[in-house]
């Protein structure tokens, strides 16, 4: 069989993605499976639970437009990509760093502290630190990638897309901010697809 051909590389390419796909979420696998038939578990007796909800208020809206809110934020955090720009996706980015530069500027205020990058006072007598260690000193430290001087500010180049500019970047929060709750909204994303399905199946018992 001929390995150059187009189908072959497509069906090459396929099961490394499906191995990489398997092998990243083996250690992660029990809890979303827990968290897949809990989110199931609810959703299917969601109808059982909605008509002890107060009258007083409009519930059903309310309780729709939460459902949908907390789909889309998940959604942006899980699926989010700059090819892929829509509505939410927008909004959600743009409400995602008003949130952290309040954050910024409550530890800035209270601790008298940039959280964003690490403090570092030169020591003027020791002639031996080199600027590697100098520049390595002053930004977070990160398992993989390099560090290099751009500027007035640093680059910090990972094995995983995330670029950190300057210390003024304001996007550079919000991209470390998702990369730190990487595995908490994948969890959450099982846990949000087990609502769905469950509602799902909810239908059908209302229907019937």
């Amino acid at each position: 069989m001929d390995s150059n051909t187009r189908i072959f590389k497509k069906v090459i390419q396929f099961t490394n993605i499906g191995k990489n796909k398997l092998f990243s979420a083996k250690n992660n696998l029990p809890i979303k499976i827990f968290l897949l038939f809990s989110g199931f578990l609810i959703g299917s007796l969601f109808g059982t639970f909605l008509p002890s909800l107060p009258e007083q208020i409009n519930s059903y809206s309310v309780i729709i437009l939460i459902t949908i809110t907390a789909i889309e934020i998940v959604n942006y955090l899980v699926y989010s990509s700059k090819k892929r720009q829509f509505f939410f996706g927008s909004f959600f980015g743009i409400l995602l760093q008003f949130f952290l530069s309040i954050k910024t500027k409550l530890v800035s205020f209270f601790f008298n502290r940039d959280p964003t990058l690490q403090s570092y006072e030169a020591q003027k007598n020791n002639k031996k630190v080199s600027s590697e260690l100098q520049i390595q000193t002053m930004v977070p430290q990160f398992e993989h990638g390099s560090i290099t001087p751009k500027g007035e500010g640093y680059q910090a180049q990972l094995d995983y897309p995330l670029i950190l500019h300057s210390k003024e970047d304001s996007s550079f929060r919000v991209k470390q901010w998702q990369n730190t709750n990487k595995n908490f909204y994948k969890n959450l994303n099982s846990f949000k697809i087990g609502i769905m399905l469950g509602f799902f199946i909810d239908a059908f018992k209302v229907g019937s």
